[in-house]
């Protein structure tokens, strides 16, 4: 399923496995890859349903499903976000370093200038 999901770049989900007594357990594997990064990293979800009621069960699936893929996306944007703004921090010490570095210069060629 990680071979899988990471080839397809899409969440991939097993079938519901029953672990006796009424309990059910569903694997979901996510790839996740920060912008600009040549790392993947894979979630890995582990759901397990308890199936003592099963109207229940069977009329909530596409809400469940919905909760799911909303976490999904917020997990997927949080993620989007923290490396966007460490990126952006690692850009503006880039840009300071080059301004000190300008400022220097600058007050060397004022002094050279005034020599002349």
């Amino acid at each position: 399923m990680v071979q899988k999901a990471s080839s397809q770049g899409m969440s991939v989900s097993s079938p519901l496995v029953s672990l006796g007594g009424g309990r059910s357990v569903g694997l979901e594997v996510m790839p996740l890859q920060e912008p600009g990064a040549h790392r993947k990293c894979m979630l890995v979800l582990f759901r397990e349903i308890e199936q003592s009621a099963p109207a229940i069960a069977a009329a909530a699936p596409s809400e469940e499903t919905r909760v799911q893929e909303l976490e999904r996306e917020l997990l997927v944007s949080n993620e989007y976000l923290q490396t966007t703004v460490h990126d952006l921090e690692a850009t503006n010490e880039e840009l300071q370093s080059a301004n000190e570095e300008l400022q220097s210069a600058n007050e060397e060629l004022q002094s050279t200038n005034e020599e002349l």
